[in-house]
């Protein structure tokens, strides 16, 4: 039975929907390529459970038409992509288990420190030595109305976040 003319979609709507459609897909599987592309990442997701991830995702993909089973199924196919990267494991290990044992053995590198930045700034000039002649020493520019000194950078002593 055919639904009544004021039940069919217009072809705007047919439009959004199909727009809606792609930019849900689009995100999703840019979702999926990042979390992917990072063994710490992908562990991250796996260690922290199913629930935790869905509350993340359905928040992140607020606005969009997911739900919990298109999240539960993503958080599978994380759970088996996170075991078939190490090589011993079974399809009947624990990934949560095993992610938080990888993340375990993971050394997160700390921020610089302070002394480390300030040891790390270094000064080269990349100009050749015509080019500073011509334009900081001795050398005539014609568009430049004379002689200049060479640029100095000072840096500040402490850095601001």
């Amino acid at each position: 039975m055919r639904a009544p003319a004021y039940f069919r979609e217009s072809p705007a709507a047919r439009s959004l929907k199909d727009e809606l459609k792609r930019a849900t897909k689009a995100n999703v599987s840019q979702v999926m390529k990042t979390i992917i592309a990072n063994p710490i990442r992908l562990a991250e997701v796996v260690a922290g459970g199913h629930l935790h991830w869905r509350r993340t995702f359905l928040r992140g993909m607020s606005g969009l038409p997911v739900d919990d089973d298109i999240a539960d199924r993503l958080f599978g196919f994380f759970c088996q992509a996170f075991l078939r990267r190490f090589p011993g494991t079974t399809p009947e290990s624990d990934p949560r288990a095993l992610a938080g044992q990888y993340l375990d053995q993971v050394e997160v590198p700390s921020p610089p420190t302070e002394a480390e930045i300030e040891a790390s700034w270094e000064h080269t000039c990349e100009s050749s030595p015509e080019a500073i002649r011509l334009f900081y020493r001795d050398g005539v520019n014609p568009d430049l109305p004379g002689p200049r000194e060479p640029i100095v950078l000072s840096m500040p002593s402490k850095m601001v976040h």
